[in-house]
């Protein structure tokens, strides 16, 4: 497993490991009615982190706010 303390977020950011994963939102009558973006980490093709483990080590770490800047 890997060990988020020990990764270094902004290389992570900087390989474009974070992708977009995009899901539909739909009214009552099943029609899309538009879109939101989800964030995902895939690591090495075969793991896959949601933002609630990335983003919270990334406020750990106090590196929010730069790494969204850059």
């Amino acid at each position: 497993m890997l060990d988020l303390e020990l990764v270094n977020l902004k290389s992570v950011i900087a390989q474009q490991k974070i992708q977009p994963y995009f899901q539909n939102i739909v009214d009552n009558n099943r029609n899309v009615v538009g879109a939101e973006i989800l964030a995902r980490w895939v690591e090495n093709n075969e793991l896959v982190f949601s933002p609630d483990i990335f983003i919270k080590n990334l406020k750990q770490r106090a590196c929010l706010r730069r790494s969204l800047v850059h």
